[in-house]
């Protein structure tokens, strides 16, 4: 059978779980004839005759369970008596009971029979008590003649950090409950649910959790569900509708869950609670998993700003962000919120008080947004805005509050478009002169070059060799290793020897103080190169 499971995980967080049992009628009741301490009530007209009688010996003074009680009692409750211990088979005769409250009675330890006769029992509340998680006070088989037992309270009277070296989970004594849908028991760090835990195929619900202390869970720690092959914990329940993870310190195990592993396989959970887990920031992947999520809440914690990805809750109708230090909500879940708005088959609700909220140039488009789903925020004259200069504005008038930021951001917007302009040109300026300076000399040769390409080239018109006679007939480039053979063999041999040809060397003929291309741009062009200028 698939059972759908509410799994509840109170990790820290004190609070009073009232019994979930059906509860006789609160009608009169009268004194019990054979316990003056207590009152008694026939409740078989009132239900049908599911309940008999209802024994309410509660705050009674009884230091033991009274032998005489009934046999048709349905209902019996002995909650804050000073009963500091229960002997084997106190029960036995009460066949047809129902519920039984021991809570708050001091009971340290329990019998391996304590509760033997009881076969049809629904509800059993010890919590508020002594109660060690040691087998000597909590035996293996102390559970096992409650074969009807569907709701279990062993959360018990101790601070938070009060945890015995040998204390443990009592799985053992709890595999005995088949037909178990609810348990609440302490939190305790770094103890794990054995294997036995695999046979309670029924369990609807667990709170990890002590009323008055005993809220020493600070973290999810996979070796806590020993059975779990998997990495995370939430991976043993894939049917969960209900997460209360409130009031804890999981700030930094949520930060670090990049990939969303946490609640991955939680296809089916309707209500998750994570408020008051000093969360400063959540990863965008973190609630990738949730697919039917239809209640959120993240209040009290210490978000500076909501960036997660929620496109795919189609099914969410309450988002609780409030009382956190959001100043603006990310454009991508802004729009998720407003497409989420305009469904008319869910009603989403958002809950945004008690932020720092900014209005401003930079959050226009937040409050535009805000503006177009108004009805949809939970207290919204709550809510309010600061502008810039430190004016607070109420965000029930967020539409005025948007109008009046447009007229305020577009001379805004030309002042920063103006120097944002004469910025980037100044920059451009100090960078191309920068360019030009750096490489000044290969653009004068580029410039020169290209000058001579565009005249073209100029024959020789050898008619007048006063006028068109080149001042030279060879240059000779050369490295200064080889300078030597240049002016010792080469020049020699070219000059004198070979038909007198006249031999341009940039070491004998360059004019000193000109520029090189200068000096090549003179012997190349200027055919009075020679005859102007004296070498001798």
């Amino acid at each position: 059978m698939d059972v759908t499971l509410r799994v509840i995980f109170l990790l820290c967080l004190c609070q009073l779980i009232s019994p979930t049992a059906a509860t006789p009628s609160d009608s009169k009741l009268e004194k019990c004839s054979w316990c003056p301490s207590c009152y008694c009530k026939d409740e078989s007209v009132y239900t049908n005759g599911s309940y008999l009688l209802l024994v309410n010996c509660t705050d009674a003074g009884l230091t033991s369970v009274p032998t005489n009680i009934p046999s048709n009692t349905t209902v019996l409750t002995l909650n804050g008596n000073n009963i500091t211990k229960i002997g084997p088979r106190s029960f036995e005769h009460l066949s047809k009971l129902l519920y039984l409250d021991l809570s708050k009675t001091g009971l340290t330890s329990l019998h391996s029979e304590t509760f033997a006769g009881l076969g049809n029992l629904r509800t059993l509340e010890l919590n508020g008590n002594k109660i060690r998680y040691k087998i000597k006070c909590i035996p293996d088989g102390v559970f096992a003649e409650l074969k009807s037992l569907t709701r279990l309270n062993l959360q018990q009277n101790f601070s938070a950090d009060d945890v015995e070296p040998k204390e443990q989970y009592p799985t053992k004594a709890l595999s005995n409950l088949n037909f178990l849908e609810e348990l609440l028991i302490d939190g305790l760090q770094n103890r794990t649910f054995a294997n036995h835990m695999e046979k309670m195929k029924r369990l609807t619900s667990l709170t990890l959790n002590g009323f008055n202390g005993r809220c020493s869970v600070k973290s999810i720690d996979p070796k806590m569900f020993k059975f779990c092959k998997r990495i995370n914990v939430f991976h043993i329940l894939p049917n969960l509708l209900s997460v209360n993870l409130s009031g804890n310190f999981l700030e930094n195990a949520f930060r670090n869950d990049l990939q969303g592993e946490i609640f991955k396989n939680q296809a089916k959970l309707e209500f998750l609670d994570i408020s008051d887990n000093k969360i400063r920031t959540l990863p965008q992947k973190f609630f990738t998993g949730l697919k039917r999520l239809m209640k959120l809440c993240i209040s009290n914690n210490f978000l500076l700003t909501f960036d997660v990805k929620i496109n795919h809750m189609n099914w969410l109708t309450w988002l609780d962000i409030s009382n956190n230090l959001l100043v603006t909500i990310a454009t991508s879940t802004r729009e998720t919120l407003l497409t989420l708005s305009h469904d008319t088959e869910h009603d989403l609700s958002v809950n945004l008080q008690n932020n720092k909220l900014v209005c401003s140039c930079s959050y226009i488009r937040f409050v535009k947004q805000f503006s177009e789903m108004t009805q949809h925020f939970r207290r919204l004259k709550s809510y309010t805005c600061k502008y810039e200069s430190g004016v607070t504005k109420d965000l029930a008038y967020a539409k005025t509050i948007y109008e009046t930021l447009q007229k305020d951001c577009a001379d805004y917007k030309v002042t920063i478009i103006t120097i944002t302009s004469l910025s980037f040109l100044l920059v451009l300026v100090v960078v191309g002169s920068c360019i030009i300076y750096r490489y000044r000399w290969k653009l004068r040769y580029l410039y020169y070059s290209a000058k001579m390409r565009h005249r073209g080239y100029t024959p020789v018109d050898s008619s007048n060799d006063d006028t068109t006679e080149f001042a030279y007939d060879v240059f000779i480039s050369y490295s200064d290793s080889n300078r030597r053979f240049v002016k010792n063999v080469l020049v020699p041999e070219l000059e004198a020897k070979r038909h007198h040809v006249r031999v341009m060397d940039h070491m004998r003929d360059f004019i000193p103080g000109n520029f090189v291309v200068d000096n090549f741009y003179l012997i190349f062009k200027n055919e009075k190169f020679k005859k102007d200028h004296d070498f001798s």
